[in-house]
């Protein structure tokens, strides 16, 4: 995640190999809606309320963050998923002093595990990062105990990615689920505006 990849925007075949994402990272601002329901989503976009920087909110360079449930609902091409790698990296520039309770960030792109959700190669998230369709393979066991203690931070992203409406909300009951299971877990969900239903999450 470190390089940027400009590959949809420029066709040429030029290589951008020296655009490093933490270099370049500008922190986006955001607005905060507490307690919203989707009813409410429209209105929150057209008002004017004050911003705030996300990593602050996400408490990427602070010890804590504002609130241990996240959801970023953004346009497409926002910066809802360069948001969360900024998280991760930041994360792997730290010392293993700096982290807070060692905690250790694991980003789910969900459009992948609900591939794997529906293919039944998983049931549940802790399957998905022990034996599914991800970057390295982690034990499911050990996974388990680390978050019963909280040293976790799960950053789901694109909840609107899954376009199967069934399997949105078998996606979104699996959050929920996990969120009830490890509630001293730090959680973040990205999405776009459209189509969000904010009930569950």
């Amino acid at each position: 995640f470190g390089s940027i990849s400009l590959d949809a925007l420029d066709t040429t075949g030029v290589a951008y190999d020296n655009l490093r994402l933490r270099r370049l990272f500008v922190p986006q601002s955001v607005r905060l809606l507490v307690d919203f329901d989707s009813s409410q989503v429209a209105k929150a976009r057209a008002e004017k309320q004050p911003t705030e920087a996300v990593d602050q909110v996400l408490g990427i360079d602070a010890t804590r963050p504002q609130s241990h449930r996240t959801v970023i609902l953004g346009d497409p091409g926002s910066g809802k998923s360069t948001i969360l790698k900024a998280v991760l990296l930041c994360w792997a520039e730290k010392t293993i002093a700096e982290h807070d309770r060692g905690s250790i960030p694991f980003l789910i792109e969900l459009r992948l595990y609900a591939l794997d959700r529906a293919a039944n190669r998983c049931n549940s998230f802790l399957e998905y990062l022990h034996q599914g369709n991800t970057y390295c393979r982690l034990n499911q066991l050990e996974l388990d105990a680390l978050l019963k203690e909280g040293r976790g931070v799960l950053l789901f992203d694109g909840v609107d990615e899954v376009f199967d409406l069934k399997l949105k909300e078998v996606v979104v009951e699996d959050i929920y689920r996990l969120s009830n299971s490890y509630p001293k877990v730090q959680i973040v969900v990205t999405s776009r505006w459209l189509g969000y239903k904010a009930q569950m999450l």
